[in-house]
């Protein structure tokens, strides 16, 4: 990322007003975090921000500074403003029902790192090295002479650790390493922050592992791990999608497995799918196949029709992919 392309990028946010930041459903820690943050930057430059997302922020964020200011759009609310799109590959991923109504905005943004991105906006500042939005975000933060502030710095901490995986994942490189080191500096709340995301599992998400563990499949050769949650089953669980984040986790980290996937049944007809993989496949590859996207090693999309349909062509693929990819 080059510093003139931030610098453009910015000089345009600080000749607008107005702004609503918005991010992808099912809003995970990146979402959440980078949008907070990019708000509290704006604010500090005397503009004016609502941030939206079309689903309820999960409860293990409640803790992050202003998250009780996120609301859902209405219809009338587009007209005239400046929108920014964080953590979102495309307009259809912060929901369908955006669609007719998103280019009513007066000027479109777009802050991501997913190497699916579209570019789809007047203004894309997409950086797939990066391992979370929010390092964008930093970047943002540090050329606007904005102070890093403790909420601030709280907020993009929690982009990073939960993009990464708590430094586990690949995408983790040295820079992120520099960033977090620096954002704890500058007053992040760590102890929180890991209190709140690894020490209060709620006993939904307990239950559902519980089921993970007993109802695995594999492929022959070990090599796929999947797990598929109908509606009756997550109804008699009482699991919400904020339940399932890092399950398709444990499908991917045990031993021998290359790729793990979760596939759970949304609606009827609608199923969402999740896919993790070690080093030999790319799964962003693989979720493109069925119209969806994300990194290399974590992607996912949408399948339209039954959830049996959809197990059988994607698990298909996903073992014809593996062997082809030589895991």
């Amino acid at each position: 990322m080059k510093n003139q392309e931030i610098k453009n990028f910015l000089a345009k946010l600080q000749e607008l007003d107005d702004f609503a930041i918005i991010g992808h459903i099912n809003p995970d820690g990146d979402t959440i975090g980078s949008a907070l943050a990019l708000a509290f930057m704006l604010e500090s430059l005397g503009k004016k921000v609502e941030l939206w997302n079309l689903d309820p922020v999960p409860e293990l964020y409640h803790f992050l500074p202003g998250v009780q200011r996120f609301s859902c759009p209405q219809a009338g609310d587009w007209q005239g403003k400046n929108l920014i799109f964080v953590d979102c590959s495309e307009p259809k991923r912060c929901g369908d029902e955006i669609l007719p109504y998103y280019r009513q905005a007066s000027t479109l943004f777009n802050i991501d790192h997913h190497i699916s991105n579209k570019l789809f906006a007047d203004f894309n500042l997409v950086v797939p090295e990066r391992a979370a939005s929010g390092e964008i975000i930093y970047e943002l933060v540090k050329m606007s002479g904005v102070p890093l502030s403790r909420e601030i710095a709280t907020c993009l901490y929690v982009t990073i650790v939960t993009d990464t995986g708590s430094f586990r994942f690949p995408n983790t490189t040295a820079s992120t390493f520099r960033i977090a080191a620096e954002l704890k500096e500058a007053g992040a709340d760590t102890e929180t922050i890991n209190h709140q995301i690894y020490e209060e599992i709620p006993p939904e998400t307990l239950a559902v592992l519980g089921y993970a563990f007993a109802h695995f499949q594999y492929s022959p050769q070990r090599k796929v791990c999947w797990l598929v949650l109908d509606k009756q089953t997550l109804t008699r669980l009482q699991a919400r999608d904020e339940h399932l984040e890092g399950i398709v986790n444990y499908a991917k980290a045990q031993k021998g497995v290359e790729v793990g996937i979760l596939l759970r049944e949304a609606e009827p007809d609608l199923v969402k799918v999740s896919f993790r993989s070690k080093k030999a496949v790319d799964v962003n590859a693989l979720a493109q196949i069925f119209g969806g996207g994300g990194h290399q090693r974590a992607a996912g999309c949408r399948y339209r029709g039954p959830l049996t349909e959809a197990e059988q062509k994607i698990i298909e693929q996903a073992i014809l992919i593996t062997e082809g990819a030589g895991a």
